[in-house]
C-alpha cells in the first residue's frame, strides 16, 4: 500500500450550512477532470465523506442507443463497480497501491455504504470488484 497520499490543487473549503461542506478541484490531465468532494457531519459527530475516492470509482450500468455504445466502449459502464478505462489510463499512477487501498476501505467494520459521483452506491463487496478491475 502506498505510504503517502498526493493532494492535488483545489478550491477553498466551502462552509454550505453548520454540518455541510463542499470542495472542487481539478486533475491536471487531459482532458482535466473537475472533481467535487462534499463532507457532511451527521447529528452523532461521525463524518460521511461522498467521492472522496476522485473519480476512480464508477458504478455505471450499461445504457441502451449510440451514447450508451460509446460509454462502454470507452470503458465507464459495466455491471459493477469498477476503475473506469480512462481512470486506469489519464488518473492512476499506482494500480496496485490504489488495488491495495479499495480493499483496506472494504475491510473497514463499519463501512455502511460507498456513495460515487456516477452511479448507485454500494457496499464494501463493490469495493472488492472495483479493485479487480485494476
Amino acid at each position: 500500500m502506498a505510504s503517502t497520499w498526493t493532494a492535488l490543487p483545489h478550491g477553498p473549503i466551502e462552509k454550505l450550512e453548520d454540518n455541510l461542506w463542499r470542495v472542487e478541484g481539478t486533475l491536471p490531465k487531459n482532458p482535466p477532470f473537475k472533481r467535487v468532494m462534499t463532507v457532511v457531519r451527521l447529528g452523532d459527530g461521525r463524518l460521511v465523506v461522498h467521492n472522496a475516492i476522485c473519480l476512480a470509482v464508477m458504478n455505471v450500468r450499461p445504457a441502451s442507443g449510440f451514447m450508451g455504445f460509446i460509454m462502454g466502449l470507452v470503458g465507464f459502464t459495466g455491471d459493477g463497480p469498477k476503475v473506469s478505462g480512462p481512470a486506469k489510463f489519464f488518473i492512476v499512477k499506482d494500480k496496485a497501491a490504489l488495488r491495495a487501498n479499495l480493499e483496506r476501505l472494504a475491510a473497514l467494520p463499519n463501512l455502511s455504504r460507498v456513495v460515487v459521483s456516477h452511479g448507485a452506491p454500494f457496499g464494501a463487496d463493490g469495493l472488492r470488484t472495483a479493485a479487480a478491475t485494476l
